[in-house]
């Protein structure tokens, strides 16, 4: 008998929540967020993945820029050392069959 008690009170009780739309107290549907609340938070999410996309582009094209730079920097230490087995191809008979 308590517990029908306690229902009953819960029922009466309307709260609001921010961002949330009032249900008459005999719905049984839960509060739903208005539409708007919707469209704020997918066009933040959108904002935050353009930005995050544009970012990944700028990370990429460094990385290639380094990995440029890398090449020339081991070809002047060969170059340097004056190593003939890192410089040329060595012939050998593997590779002539």
């Amino acid at each position: 008998m308590s517990t029908l008690k306690l229902l009953q009170e819960q029922q009466s009780r309307t709260v609001i929540k921010p961002g949330f739309q009032a249900s008459p107290p005999n719905d049984q549907s839960p509060d739903l967020p208005r539409a708007r609340y919707f469209q704020i938070h997918f066009q933040h999410l959108h904002d935050n993945i353009r930005d995050v996309q544009d970012e990944l582009k700028q990370l990429k094209h460094q990385v290639a820029d380094l990995n440029a730079k890398l090449d020339q920097l081991t070809m002047l230490l060969i170059k340097q050392q004056g190593n003939p087995c890192l410089t040329a191809p060595r012939n050998s008979k593997k590779s002539e069959h």
